[in-house]
Protein backbone atom coordinates (compact mmCIF):
# COMPACT_ATOMS: atom_id res chain seq x y z
CA UNK A 1 0.00 0.00 0.00
CA UNK A 2 1.01 3.46 -1.24
CA UNK A 3 1.10 6.17 1.40
CA UNK A 4 -1.70 7.97 -0.15
CA UNK A 5 -4.24 4.78 0.56
CA UNK A 6 -2.97 5.28 4.07
CA UNK A 7 -3.77 8.71 4.56
CA UNK A 8 -7.29 8.47 3.22
CA UNK A 9 -7.92 5.28 5.49
CA UNK A 10 -7.04 7.35 8.45
CA UNK A 11 -9.15 10.09 6.88
CA UNK A 12 -11.70 8.27 7.16
CA UNK A 13 -11.16 6.61 10.55
CA UNK A 14 -11.25 9.88 11.36
CA UNK A 15 -14.40 10.68 9.90
CA UNK A 16 -16.43 8.06 11.33
CA UNK A 17 -15.41 8.42 14.65
CA UNK A 18 -16.43 12.14 14.12
CA UNK A 19 -19.80 11.38 12.70
CA UNK A 20 -20.03 8.83 15.90
CA UNK A 21 -19.70 11.38 18.00
CA UNK A 22 -22.14 13.54 16.47
CA UNK A 23 -24.57 10.84 16.58
CA UNK A 24 -23.93 10.30 20.71
CA UNK A 25 -23.87 13.42 21.11
CA UNK A 26 -27.59 14.36 19.14
CA UNK A 27 -29.35 11.18 21.52
CA UNK A 28 -30.73 11.21 24.81
CA UNK A 29 -28.85 8.13 25.48
CA UNK A 30 -28.72 7.86 29.28
CA UNK A 31 -24.81 7.13 31.10
CA UNK A 32 -24.98 3.78 33.17
CA UNK A 33 -24.91 2.96 36.19
CA UNK A 34 -26.89 5.41 39.41
CA UNK A 35 -26.11 9.30 38.81
CA UNK A 36 -23.18 10.65 41.11
CA UNK A 37 -24.29 11.77 44.45
CA UNK A 38 -27.31 9.71 44.32
CA UNK A 39 -28.26 8.56 48.19
CA UNK A 40 -28.75 4.99 48.46
CA UNK A 41 -32.43 3.52 48.60
CA UNK A 42 -33.11 2.16 52.14
CA UNK A 43 -32.97 -1.52 52.44
CA UNK A 44 -36.97 -3.20 51.54
CA UNK A 45 -35.94 -5.83 54.41
CA UNK A 46 -36.36 -5.77 57.30
CA UNK A 47 -33.80 -6.57 60.08
CA UNK A 48 -36.43 -9.75 61.30
CA UNK A 49 -36.58 -10.87 57.58
CA UNK A 50 -32.89 -10.64 57.28
CA UNK A 51 -32.56 -12.53 61.36
CA UNK A 52 -35.01 -15.34 60.09
CA UNK A 53 -32.54 -16.47 58.01
CA UNK A 54 -29.46 -16.60 60.14
CA UNK A 55 -30.35 -17.10 63.92
CA UNK A 56 -31.68 -20.97 64.84
CA UNK A 57 -35.68 -21.69 65.19
CA UNK A 58 -35.36 -21.54 68.75
CA UNK A 59 -33.68 -18.43 68.99
CA UNK A 60 -35.46 -16.39 66.68
CA UNK A 61 -38.73 -17.73 68.92
CA UNK A 62 -37.06 -16.18 71.97
CA UNK A 63 -36.83 -13.28 70.20
CA UNK A 64 -39.02 -12.40 67.73
CA UNK A 65 -41.28 -9.80 69.55
CA UNK A 66 -37.89 -7.72 70.15
CA UNK A 67 -37.00 -7.68 66.95
CA UNK A 68 -40.52 -6.68 65.62
CA UNK A 69 -39.89 -3.78 68.43
CA UNK A 70 -36.50 -3.03 67.19
CA UNK A 71 -37.72 -2.52 63.30
CA UNK A 72 -41.02 -0.70 64.13
CA UNK A 73 -38.58 1.59 66.23
CA UNK A 74 -35.81 1.90 63.10
CA UNK A 75 -38.79 2.10 60.72
CA UNK A 76 -40.54 5.27 62.95
CA UNK A 77 -36.85 6.90 63.09
CA UNK A 78 -36.66 6.87 59.52
CA UNK A 79 -40.25 8.15 58.92
CA UNK A 80 -38.98 10.86 61.72
CA UNK A 81 -36.02 11.98 59.97
CA UNK A 82 -37.54 12.04 56.22
CA UNK A 83 -40.40 14.36 58.02
CA UNK A 84 -38.17 16.73 59.37
CA UNK A 85 -35.74 16.42 56.15
CA UNK A 86 -38.87 17.74 54.53
CA UNK A 87 -39.32 20.47 56.88
CA UNK A 88 -35.71 21.46 56.36
CA UNK A 89 -36.25 21.55 52.65
CA UNK A 90 -39.43 23.75 52.93
CA UNK A 91 -37.51 26.16 55.32
CA UNK A 92 -34.06 26.26 53.08
CA UNK A 93 -35.89 26.87 49.75
CA UNK A 94 -38.56 29.39 51.86
CA UNK A 95 -38.46 33.09 50.73
CA UNK A 96 -37.55 34.95 52.92
CA UNK A 97 -34.84 32.99 53.76
CA UNK A 98 -35.24 32.14 57.93
CA UNK A 99 -31.87 31.28 59.39
CA UNK A 100 -32.90 31.06 62.68
CA UNK A 101 -36.00 28.54 62.22
CA UNK A 102 -33.48 26.88 59.79
CA UNK A 103 -30.97 26.40 62.78
CA UNK A 104 -33.45 25.51 64.71
CA UNK A 105 -34.70 22.51 62.99
CA UNK A 106 -31.11 21.28 62.38
CA UNK A 107 -30.63 21.55 66.33
CA UNK A 108 -32.99 18.91 66.79
CA UNK A 109 -31.52 15.90 64.06
CA UNK A 110 -28.47 15.03 67.04
CA UNK A 111 -30.94 14.74 69.65
CA UNK A 112 -33.90 12.69 67.45
CA UNK A 113 -31.43 10.44 65.90
CA UNK A 114 -29.97 9.69 69.53
CA UNK A 115 -33.32 9.69 71.04
CA UNK A 116 -34.16 6.89 68.50
CA UNK A 117 -30.56 4.88 68.61
CA UNK A 118 -30.99 4.52 72.35
CA UNK A 119 -33.51 2.92 72.19
CA UNK A 120 -32.34 0.54 69.48
CA UNK A 121 -29.37 -0.55 71.45
CA UNK A 122 -31.50 -0.99 74.42
CA UNK A 123 -33.27 -3.69 72.66
CA UNK A 124 -30.18 -4.85 70.86
CA UNK A 125 -28.60 -5.40 74.54
CA UNK A 126 -31.96 -7.02 75.47
CA UNK A 127 -31.72 -9.58 72.58
CA UNK A 128 -28.41 -10.21 73.00
CA UNK A 129 -29.01 -11.60 76.83
CA UNK A 130 -31.34 -14.31 75.40
CA UNK A 131 -29.01 -15.60 72.36
CA UNK A 132 -26.56 -19.06 72.35
CA UNK A 133 -23.05 -17.87 71.20
CA UNK A 134 -23.25 -18.94 67.93
CA UNK A 135 -26.82 -16.98 66.83
CA UNK A 136 -24.94 -14.11 68.71
CA UNK A 137 -22.37 -14.44 65.97
CA UNK A 138 -24.76 -15.20 63.36
CA UNK A 139 -26.47 -11.31 64.82
CA UNK A 140 -23.61 -9.62 65.04
CA UNK A 141 -22.39 -10.36 61.33
CA UNK A 142 -26.07 -8.86 60.57
CA UNK A 143 -26.29 -5.72 63.10
CA UNK A 144 -22.56 -4.59 63.37
CA UNK A 145 -21.94 -4.99 59.62
CA UNK A 146 -19.00 -7.17 59.18
CA UNK A 147 -16.26 -5.97 56.98
CA UNK A 148 -16.69 -7.01 53.28
CA UNK A 149 -13.13 -8.96 53.47
CA UNK A 150 -14.92 -10.94 56.83
CA UNK A 151 -11.88 -10.10 58.82
CA UNK A 152 -11.79 -8.43 61.93
CA UNK A 153 -11.16 -4.56 61.54
CA UNK A 154 -12.32 -1.38 59.62
CA UNK A 155 -11.64 -2.47 55.56
CA UNK A 156 -14.30 -0.57 54.33
CA UNK A 157 -13.64 1.59 51.81
CA UNK A 158 -13.83 5.37 52.07
CA UNK A 159 -14.54 7.65 49.51
CA UNK A 160 -10.76 8.14 49.40
CA UNK A 161 -9.68 4.80 49.99
CA UNK A 162 -9.29 2.56 52.69
CA UNK A 163 -10.36 4.21 56.05
CA UNK A 164 -7.41 3.97 58.47
CA UNK A 165 -7.03 1.99 61.33
CA UNK A 166 -6.69 3.41 64.94
CA UNK A 167 -3.00 3.02 64.83
CA UNK A 168 -2.71 4.64 61.69
CA UNK A 169 -1.61 1.40 60.28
Amino acid sequence: MNATRWVLLASLGINLFMVGLWLGSRSDFQPLGPPPFQMPLPRPVTLGERLAHQLSPDALAKVEAPIARLDDVMRQGFEERQATFEKARTLVTAEPYDAAAVRALLDTLPNQRMAGESEQWDIIANILGELTPADRAAFADLVFLRPPSGGPGPHMQGPQGPLPTPSGR
